[in-house]
């Protein structure tokens, strides 16, 4: 919740997408993960001299602050983990990073409107957004729509490996899981293998194998119960025709987050 001058106003819907965020808010928000809960203010400068020493500006050292519990953010590091990988977006050298991608579907049937990939290592966290500054659908050069592990994740791919290149690779906090895991025996309703179900017992499968374990919305369009519209098959084999594709008609924006150990 946030308080202005009319009262309370309520901002959960900020996680359902009704809320403006820009490339640089989530490259923040997600070094907070990064650094164990620890959120750092952004800034691009850091210390101003002159060419004879005097200073004209120091921002000082950030200490941070503890803005979530460390276990939790670390939980949602472990939940991103391999994101990047089965979007086809890995970091060289099989460098740990945690990832999500995501889009805006268009009003218009079958069209996104933005496109985003967000990831990050215990040092550096980079969003990159990909969309237009009059709302309008975003295309591959064959005219499909682009999905968050396409361009933008070609992008945030190449970026990364670019700034940790001869870095060392660097390991994340030790996992500690929240709650007790369920027990390996239990099967959940929905692999039923029975033959009046709708469900053929593999369907959850298909859906984590075809899409990298990751909510198949992110990269095809869905109904409004979740599901890819035309079947998994055929919009994931157009899925893969597109991601080949580096083109696109819309504006890149990339921005890069300090998690605050530098």
């Amino acid at each position: 919740m946030e308080y202005g001058s009319r009262g309370c106003v309520s901002i959960v819907g900020i996680a359902l997408g009704d809320k403006e965020v820009h490339p640089g808010d989530m490259a923040a928000a997600y070094s907070t993960f990064a650094n164990n809960g620890v959120y750092h203010s952004p800034h691009m400068i850091t210390k101003v001299e002159t060419a004879d020493g005097r200073v004209l500006y120091d921002g000082g050292t950030d200490p941070g602050e503890q803005r979530m519990n460390q276990q939790v953010a670390r939980n949602v590091t472990e939940s991103m983990m391999n994101v990047a990988s089965g979007s086809l977006i890995p970091l060289s050298g099989g460098r740990p990073v945690a990832a999500k991608t995501g889009t805006t579907q268009s009003r218009i049937e079958g069209q996104n409107n933005d496109a985003w990939t967000v990831g990050y290592t215990p040092s550096i966290a980079t969003s990159v957004w990909v969309g237009t500054d009059d709302n309008s659908p975003i295309k591959t050069s064959a005219g499909r729509p682009i999905y968050g592990r396409m361009v933008p994740g070609t992008i945030w791919q190449q970026f990364m490996n670019a700034a940790l290149r001869n870095k060392p690779v660097e390991q994340f906090s030790t996992f500690v899981p929240l709650g007790t895991p369920p027990d390996e025996g239990s099967t959940d309703a929905s692999s039923s293998n029975d033959p009046n179900s709708d469900n053929n017992g593999d369907n959850g499968s298909s859906r984590n194998d075809l899409f990298g374990g990751q909510d198949p919305c992110d990269f095809v369009a869905c109904d409004d119960n979740g599901d890819p519209i035309g079947g998994l098959s055929r919009r994931h084999n157009r899925g893969n025709s597109d991601s080949n594709s580096s083109s696109n008609n819309g504006n890149n924006n990339g921005d890069s987050g300090d998690s605050g150990n530098n």
